[in-house]
């Protein structure tokens, strides 16, 4: 994440980022809306910071 990115999200949500850890995915703005390509990605990058949700449903 470019450091003026993370600047700007840290002072624009400064209240609810207090404490907490900014975390960048390196994920390229290559993909479609809820591409499954996509969501396949995101989900591989959030579950070592959000652990698996209890509703999970593998993407094809």
């Amino acid at each position: 994440m470019e450091r003026r990115l993370r600047k700007l999200l840290r002072m624009r949500f400064a209240a609810a980022l207090k404490g907490k850890q900014l975390v960048c995915l390196d994920i390229p703005d290559d993909y479609q809306f809820l591409q499954p390509e996509l969501l396949t990605v995101l989900t591989e990058r959030l579950v070592p910071h959000l652990g698996l949700p209890t509703d999970f449903k593998e993407h094809p």
